[in-house]
């Protein structure tokens, strides 16, 4: 989850960078005109666009294997559970049973 934060937050830094590029580009240069910059704006605000979509969809992406990690660690939970009750009543069976295969031999080696 850091690994993505940063990222996101480098890409953004990124971006800002570009803007600011572009910004610095048009103000120092006279030969940009009005078309120029709204072709410019229009071309970042769709890259942008783009961007947040793609970041959604992994955001997505990252929620649903969170889910199905969730999912797993429960079901690992209760098997675990379940063997342990199980290995629990294993030990109880076989006290039982030794302790019934004691009785027997002491009864046949008494007479």
């Amino acid at each position: 989850r850091q690994a993505l934060m940063l990222t996101f937050a480098v890409a953004l830094l990124m971006g800002t960078a570009v803007y600011f590029r572009i910004w610095a580009r048009q103000s120092d240069d006279p030969s940009f005109t009005a078309d120029d910059r709204e072709e410019l704006r229009r071309q970042f605000e769709h890259a942008n666009l783009e961007a947040m979509d793609e970041s959604a969809e992994w955001r997505m992406k990252y929620d649903t294997e969170l889910a199905k990690n969730r999912d797993l660690q429960d079901e690992l939970l209760k098997v675990k559970t379940s063997l342990s009750d199980s290995t629990k009543r294993f030990e109880e069976l076989q006290k039982v049973i030794l302790g019934q295969i004691s009785v027997h031999f002491l009864t046949i080696s008494e007479p």
